[in-house]
């Protein structure tokens, strides 16, 4: 725990720096490893279909070191990895779906769970344990601005940076602080919700790195 003045963000934080495997239900530990199976056959059957050939094409051609194995079996650094994992699991369009935040919480949870923990040197358990992690934060967050939200924004994607950089900060062993969004220096939730939101607030004294992170994201997603 954090000494900070309670935030929502705060309490994010704490909550995936504190939760270990012991404290999960076991019926949630079974919902998981259901979902992870059934994610795992949606992505599998999407890395065989024709439209995953631009995300293999550019994985391929951007190349990097071999960090962490795709769904398509391809050997790609751990970014390239959950990308492809990610992209996969959407294809078909059967993946989970969570109905009070009307999103699909398997895919940018666990593409980027399976990847962190591979890099990471990571079991089953945790995978598992960062997975509800992701899952938690993003369907409390998509819950709570839906269906407003969703009228005009894809939520697996605008709530689903947020569960994913969660999930993948557990794996790297983050602490609270690395979790948190209301600090000086880098931490995970704030950084990521900086290529949305493009805030001065989150910026102070410009130590965070996120103002270069503007042109940065937009660089890089508009060369893909």
């Amino acid at each position: 725990m954090t000494n900070q003045i309670w935030s929502p963000s705060k309490a994010c934080a704490d909550f995936v720096a504190d939760l270990q495997y012991a404290d999960i239900p076991a019926a949630v530990i079974d919902t998981m490893k259901r979902d992870t199976l059934d994610w795992i056959g949606c992505a599998v059957g999407g890395a065989a279909d024709r439209s995953s050939q631009p995300i293999k094409v550019v994985a391929d051609v951007l190349g990097g070191n071999s960090q962490a194995t795709s769904i398509d079996c391809g050997r790609r650094n751990v970014v390239l990895a959950a990308m492809s994992n990610a992209y996969f699991g959407h294809i078909l369009e059967m993946d989970d779906v969570d109905r009070d935040s009307i999103s699909h919480p398997a895919t940018p949870n666990l593409a980027a769970a399976f990847a962190a923990a591979e890099f990471a040197g990571k079991q089953g358990k945790d995978v598992l344990l960062a997975a509800v992690c992701g899952f938690e934060i993003m369907l409390r967050i998509g819950a709570a601005i839906t269906p407003a939200h969703y009228k005009i924004f894809h939520t697996t994607a605008t709530t689903g940076v947020f569960g994913a950089a969660m999930a993948a900060g557990k794996l790297l062993d983050l602490d609270a602080i690395q979790l948190g969004i209301r600090q000086r220096r880098h931490n995970v939730s704030g950084l990521v919700a900086v290529p949305a939101r493009r805030r001065h607030e989150q910026i102070p004294a410009y130590r965070s790195g996120c103002r270069q992170r503007h042109p940065g994201c937009h660089a890089c997603q508009k060369r893909l």
